[in-house]
């Protein structure tokens, strides 16, 4: 490694060029705005996993929501199944009451029976007229259980058509209700792809951020050391030459001895 080379160097060679020493202050703005820099992509990238992670929750609650109501939607169709095969039922028997009597209301029954009944007491009938009369009556009167039934079966077909409206109603109503929750999924699902998206963007520039501080450190202590480095190999040179120096003085004074 270039540090390695430079501590394990030989001596600075005399005519060698001094490294320039590092600038401190300009490093140290360098290393604060990088810093600086990290900090606020972490702080903004941990914001973003914020709100990611509540986008998640979103769509899961959606998601459980449209499946609540697709089981609510089953079970009311199934009520609606019911209520549509008991309505025609009660249409079939609608039909058969019908015909097994000549009016609908026991009022217009009372007046057709008091009318019979009049004429048999006012004229005088041939046996054979009468007992038709008669017969006529009591067909009225056997008619008038298939009235009242009539009139309960009536009832309950239209207790039916209230319920079958709104079972529809509510059925309309979840169909609504799931197509919004689908809406609003897609939509959460769109921003939590952007929210992916940029903490990735995010993790790049962190990384990237990153690099660049630990090259910028790494380059400071390279120069810093190369700096020291020649100084105290100009030191040792300087050492040297005043030892060198007194040596041959000393021995120029013992020639002259």
């Amino acid at each position: 490694m270039l540090l390695d080379t430079i501590m394990n160097g030989s001596i600075t060679p005399p005519n060698e060029k001094a490294p320039r020493p590092p600038n401190r202050k300009r490093h140290d703005e360098q290393i604060s705005e990088l810093t600086t820099n990290i900090k606020e992509l972490e702080d903004e990238k941990q914001k973003a996993n914020d709100k990611l992670r509540f986008a998640r929750e979103i769509v899961s609650g959606f998601r459980e929501k449209r499946d609540r109501i697709s089981t609510e939607k089953a079970d009311l169709e199934d009520k609606l199944n019911v209520i549509s095969k008991a309505f025609e039922a009660k249409k079939d028997t609608v039909q058969k009451l019908k015909n097994s009597f000549v009016v609908t209301s026991e009022e217009a029954l009372d007046q057709q029976v008091k009318a019979l009944q009049n004429e048999l007491q006012k004229n005088h009938f041939k046996a054979t007229e009468e007992r038709k009369l008669v017969n006529e009556i009591d067909k009225l009167n056997r008619s008038r259980k298939a009235i009242k039934e009539f009139k309960i079966v009536r009832e309950d077909m239209e207790k039916l058509k209230t319920t079958q409206k709104d079972l529809r109603d509510r059925r309309d109503l979840m169909f609504k209700e799931r197509g919004d929750l689908k809406r609003k999924e897609e939509e959460a699902k769109v921003e939590i792809r952007d929210l992916r998206d940029s903490i990735e963007e995010m993790k790049i520039k962190i990384e990237t951020f990153t690099a660049e501080k630990r090259n910028a450190m790494t380059e400071y202590r390279i120069q810093e050391m190369a700096h020291k480095k020649f100084i105290t190999d100009k030191r040792e040179e300087a050492k040297m030459k005043r030892r060198e120096e007194k040596e041959a003085a000393e021995a120029q004074k013992m020639k002259e001895w």
